[in-house]
Formats: structure tokens, sequence, C-alpha cells
């Protein structure tokens, strides 16, 4: 028989995830894959009640995910972190397109396209249009050298410093982006026989998703060299 009193601290961890949640403190995919689960396991424990009991040490992480919250309650007042930084990504959110359209303007424009590494990414897509060999334009965009040129196109993004903070929301959109795309890998792959799941994703997603992917578990990448190492490619 399971414990009325951990019954109980369950329901209340249900109604503080549910408050959090609610003020912008908490988000409940986040704190799943925090936490090593799949991206809906704290929004069926708090929806749904399944787990009906958490196990020890994953109660005690979620406790931890709330104590911002819970200071905030008994201070009446804000807490700095989480809950204010979505707060300032709801109010960028909210900006006229002007302002995303300039900054991207500045980002991307003649200085980007001068720096060695868009240099040579423009050199591999002429390449592939002389050659019409996309197979070899798709290895190289799979490679670490050339995922490295890529992702200098954000440097541009992380070193302005707009006071209508549209550089930071723009970035930070990317980065959740890249995030749901792992976490609907994530939940695919989890069932209880092995899964081979063949993931297509932009050249520029690559690298940040494989980043998400890489520290799980039960998740083993294997990349288009390694396929083709293998096999599996011709």
């Amino acid at each position: 028989m399971v414990d009325e009193q951990l019954i109980g601290e369950m329901q209340r961890l249900r109604d503080e995830l549910r408050a959090a949640k609610a003020n912008g403190a908490i988000d409940y995919q986040a704190l799943s894959l925090s936490l090593g689960k799949n991206p809906t396991y704290i929004q069926q424990f708090v929806t749904k009640g399944t787990p009906r009991i958490l196990h020890a040490h994953i109660a005690d992480e979620v406790r931890k995910a709330l104590a911002p919250h819970r200071a905030a309650d008994r201070s009446g007042g804000k807490v700095s972190g989480r809950a204010e930084i979505i707060a300032l990504l709801r109010k960028i959110d909210n900006l006229p397109e002007a302002a995303l359209e300039g900054a991207s303007r500045q980002v991307w424009g003649e200085e980007w396209r001068a720096t060695p590494a868009a240099r040579r990414m423009q050199h591999l897509f002429d390449q592939a249009a002389e050659s019409h060999d996309m197979l070899a334009l798709l290895r190289q965009l799979n490679s670490e050298a050339v995922q490295r040129d890529d992702a200098m196109q954000w440097h541009g993004w992380l070193v302005q410093d707009r006071a209508d903070g549209v550089h930071r929301f723009r970035y930070a959109m990317w980065e959740l982006r890249n995030q749901r795309m792992a976490a609907n890998v994530l939940d695919v792959a989890a069932s209880p026989r092995p899964e081979r799941v063949m993931l297509l994703v932009g050249a520029s997603h690559k690298a940040f998703v494989d980043r998400a992917l890489a520290p799980h578990l039960g998740i083993s990448l294997v990349q288009l060299a390694d396929l083709e190492a293998r096999g599996g490619a011709r």
C-alpha cells in the first residue's frame, strides 16, 4: 500500500508545477528532458497522474527546479532567472517585424558574406551547382569542418548589443527550435525495442541537434560517413 503522506506530497508537487508553469517559471518539456525522461514525462505526471509516485531522486530534482518559484512566492516578488528571461522573450516577441529584419541585415549582410567561413560555404554551393553532384555536397555539409563554418553565422547575433534585445530573442528562438527537433526524435525513439530513426534536417541545424541528442544514453548517433563506411549508402 502506498503511503498516504507520500501521495499527498506528490499532489502538492503537481499543484506547484501547475502554478509554476502558469507563471512561466517552469517548462514541462525542458524539465522532463533535464531529468533524462521523454519530453511529456512531467506533463503526464501533472495532468494524468502517471507515474502516480515519482522516484525519490526524480522528486528531489523537481523540488530543486521549483525552488526559485517557491522563493518568489514567499517574497511576493519576482525572482531573477528563468521567469524573467521568459518574460523578456515574450516582450521582445511583440517587437515590430522591422526590428528583426534590421538585425538580420546587420548580421547576414555584406560583412558576413565577406568572411572566410561564408566564402568557403558559398564555394561548396557553387561547386555543386556546376557538377550537379548533390551527394558530394551532402557529404561536405555533414563534415565537422563545414559545420563549424556554418555555425559562425550566429557569431554576429551573439556579439550585438541592441537596446531592444532582438538579437538575444533571435538566437534563443533558434536554440529552442533545435531543442524541439531533438525532443521529437527522443519521443520517436522512446520505444521498448531498439529503433532506427533517420533524421533529415537543414544543414544549419545538424550540429545543434547532434549536440542536444549526444548526451542521452539511449541514443546512438550514426553519421553519414559512418553509414557509408558500413556500406549503407551508395
